[in-house]
């Protein structure tokens, strides 16, 4: 049997275990840079603008201001085309185009191009 003492003495370290304030470790300065990157989505329009520079060198002169970059998805890039005979002269050179996008941009992988129709802005490239 125990103590009144041994027991209040128990009772106590029980009190002080549960009131323990546990303090997180500090981050690292790169860890919390990369997470305000990642949240503000800088390497994301990094990405894109360089999509941009690169089908703006590999694009005919006379086609660029009626294309219009959308996005990479599923490593195939998507251009909107604002007039049906630019994008079949477009799918004539697709080949061309995406070689010389896959050496500029090796690191995107890219599998393919998509050509839709449609209306360009002309401000977004």
């Amino acid at each position: 049997m125990k103590s009144e003492e041994e027991e209040e003495f128990e009772f106590t370290a029980e009190l002080v275990k549960h009131r323990q304030v546990f303090t997180p470790v500090p981050q690292s300065i790169q860890r919390l840079i990369n997470r305000v990157i990642a949240r503000r989505g800088v390497t994301q329009v990094q990405a894109r603008d360089e999509l941009i520079a690169a089908w703006r060198s590999v694009c005919d002169p006379q086609f660029v201001n009626h294309t219009q970059v959308l996005a990479l998805r599923h490593r195939k890039l998507e251009v909107r085309v604002g007039h049906s005979l630019i994008n079949q002269q477009l799918n004539f050179e697709k080949d061309r185009l995406l070689l010389a996008l896959q050496q500029k941009l090796p690191q995107a992988n890219l599998q393919g191009l998509v050509f839709k129709t449609g209306p360009v802005d002309p401000s977004a490239n």
